[in-house]
């Protein structure tokens, strides 16, 4: 009888055995022990839902888009179209069909600022798509808050592709005036912002922009002031830059005077207002007390004003070097 050799580890040994791995825990060891001839007995608990068609190709256009800059964004606009018209083929509710075809407005006014028109994706198709959801959108009470928003994109089509700013013009003032509390107030201040836009970038008369900015809301005192102020230096009305700055620094003191006189502890209406004032500070966007900050220097610069210009500056700087214009800083407002 053959006697067999077993081998022993021993400190004498080339090629030792390696040691056995610890064990991490019970749970893991529990499953990575089962036999993979009955996979049956691993059951995983998690439960996920199919979409809906509807659901998955009317969101199809958001995860697929790539913004002008990436060498995509053609394509991501072409198969967000091609998903659409696929939603649109089967029975929708008339909040889907409104949101398919307000999202093949969308996708045909950003083709069309990509590349003009073409024979693949012409403005009229654009412009038929539009139709159909503003019918669906005034039909339907409650989806009446796709009007304003497919208002502005009719107004840019008009504006941009069909070089038709006075269109552009009348479609916003009327939606501005017939009924302005059919909308939320930031829906209404929108449609005035563009109305302004409009009417900066296509008249050369400063009096009309300047006429539709005072119908804005007084809660948006402080972007009115940086407006009319831009407005100015953009068009290059010195003149009339000094009392806008002067104003619209007073809406939202961005720099603070070099000499503050000291408030009265017994005056009242002091206090308030010094409260107010500091509360005003506190709830102004950083980009918009950048943009001020920038606008000062610039003006007292060009007027040659080394003080004033170097305040503004120094302001400046240490608002950026806060970090609050860096999205990933923890210091934002």
């Amino acid at each position: 009888m053959t006697n067999l050799h077993v081998r022993t580890p021993s400190s004498h040994d080339i090629n030792p055995r390696p040691p056995k791995r610890a064990r991490i825990s019970s749970s893991s060891s529990s499953v990575h022990s089962q036999p993979s001839s009955s996979p049956s007995t691993i059951t995983d608990t998690r439960t996920f839902q199919r979409l809906p068609p509807i659901t998955l190709l009317l969101s199809l256009p958001g995860l697929l888009y790539h913004p002008p800059s990436h060498p995509h964004h053609l394509k991501s606009l072409w198969f967000g179209r091609v998903a659409l018209k696929k939603a649109l083929k089967m029975e929708l509710e008339a909040g889907e069909e409104c949101r398919a075809w307000t999202g093949l407005v969308e996708l045909g006014v950003l083709w069309l600022d990509a590349c003009g028109g073409t024979k693949e994706w012409e403005i009229g198709e654009v412009e038929g798509a539009l139709g159909r959801a503003l019918v669906i959108s005034q039909k339907h009470p409650s989806l009446r808050l796709y009007t304003p928003h497919l208002t502005m994109l009719s107004a840019r089509l008009s504006l941009i592709h069909a070089q038709n700013p006075k269109l552009a013009a009348h479609i916003l003032r009327r939606s501005v005036t017939s009924s302005p509390s059919m909308y939320p107030l930031h829906m209404q201040a929108h449609l005035h912002l563009e109305l302004i836009h409009v009417l900066e970038s296509s008249s050369a008369d400063i009096s009309k922009p300047l006429a539709a900015l005072g119908g804005l809301s007084s809660a948006l005192g402080p972007l009115c002031g940086l407006i009319r102020l831009q407005m100015f230096v953009m068009r290059g009305l010195w003149a009339e830059v000094p009392q806008a700055l002067e104003e619209a620094e007073a809406l939202f003191p961005a720099v603070s005077p070099p000499t503050t006189p000291e408030p009265d502890p017994a005056s009242s209406a002091s206090a308030a207002n010094e409260s107010k004032t500091e509360e005003i500070k506190q709830n102004i966007p950083p980009t918009l007390r950048a943009h001020l900050l920038t606008l000062g220097v610039l003006f007292h610069t060009y007027a040659g004003d080394a003080v004033a210009a170097g305040t503004r500056l120094g302001a400046l700087h240490a608002l950026m070097d806060t970090g609050v214009l860096d999205p990933t800083s923890k210091n934002q407002d």
